[in-house]
Order: C-alpha cells, then sequence, then structure tokens
C-alpha cells in the first residue's frame, strides 16, 4: 500500500509539473518536436552533462569496490556516448550503498529549472532510477547493475535529445 502511495504522489506531482510548464514557450525549433513529460525530465538541447558520485559507504571497501571504480564506469559511459562535460551545471548523479550483503543503487538526473513566476533557476531531479539487491561479496556484480542502469538512462536520455543532436551536425 505504501508503494502504491508513493507512486500515486509521483504521478500527481509529474502532473502538476507538466501542466505547470505545459505553458512555457518552447526553445528552439528541436524543443517543439519534444512535447512529452519524458522531454521535460531528459531534454537537454544535446548539450553535455556532469557526474557527481556519491561517497561509499565501508561496506563497500570491504567487498572491494572503490569510487574511483564507479568513477570510471559512469564516466566512460558518458564520455563515449559524448555527453560529459565536467564543467557544466547539469548533472547526473550516481550513488552505491552498500549495507552488509546488500546494495541499493540509485541514478538522479539534475536538471536545471526556471521558476515561472519567479524567474529564479535552480537545479532539480527530473528523472531518476534504481535497484536493490544483494551482492554475494561480488563487486564486479555492483558494476554490472549500474551498467544496466546507465544504459537505461543513456538510451532515454539519447532519445529525447536526439532531433537537436541532429541540428547540431
Amino acid at each position: 500500500m505504501a508503494y502504491f502511495a508513493k507512486s500515486w504522489r509521483y504521478f500527481l506531482v509529474g502532473s502538476m509539473l507538466a501542466v505547470l510548464f505545459s505553458s512555457v514557450p518552447a526553445q528552439t525549433e528541436s524543443t517543439r518536436e519534444c512535447d512529452s513529460f519524458e522531454c521535460f525530465q531528459l531534454y537537454t538541447a544535446c548539450h553535455p552533462i556532469n557526474l557527481v558520485v556519491g561517497n561509499l559507504s565501508s561496506d563497500a571497501e570491504d567487498i572491494g569496490l572503490q569510487k574511483q571504480a564507479v568513477i570510471n564506469a559512469a564516466e566512460s559511459r558518458l564520455r563515449s556516448a559524448r555527453i560529459y562535460d565536467p564543467s557544466v551545471w547539469e548533472y547526473l548523479y550516481v550513488h552505491i550503498h552498500i549495507v552488509s550483503g546488500a546494495f541499493h543503487i540509485v541514478l538522479h538526473f539534475n536538471k536545471a529549472l526556471t521558476d515561472h513566476w519567479t524567474s529564479q533557476t535552480q537545479l532539480a531531479t527530473t528523472w531518476k532510477d534504481g535497484s536493490t539487491g544483494t551482492h554475494g561479496g561480488d563487486s564486479q556484480y555492483i558494476l554490472g547493475a549500474l551498467s544496466e542502469h546507465l544504459d537505461t538512462f543513456l538510451v532515454d536520455f539519447l532519445r529525447v535529445n536526439e532531433p537537436a543532436c541532429n541540428d547540431m551536425n
């Protein structure tokens, strides 16, 4: 029941945001093709994004999972997709939390949003993905699960931004 209530709350918030931002005029020709909630979540006009990786717990170190390995795995995927720039404001946040034999992976895409009423711009999480499981002491298993989440992000991000990326070529 708690899961249903949480899902319903996300649906309501998402619906309210979609209505709020539906009155904001499109900025470029490419954004006119992008009018779904997925575009609100991921569209950047093909501009690159940054990467932020959260700190790991001591339990992660116990199974040999190092923060640098997580950074390398995520950064190399973003670079190969040609969407990585460490100097920009918008970013993909990656956090892996390990407690004993369990892990939780979370990815959040944080993008700049401008409040229509105050014209203030702040970062907000507009897309997220994650999973929880057991790792059996295998840090490579966790990095493999992270890779699957990165695949999901990259497929969605590149599909949504494809029209703008094509305009840049």
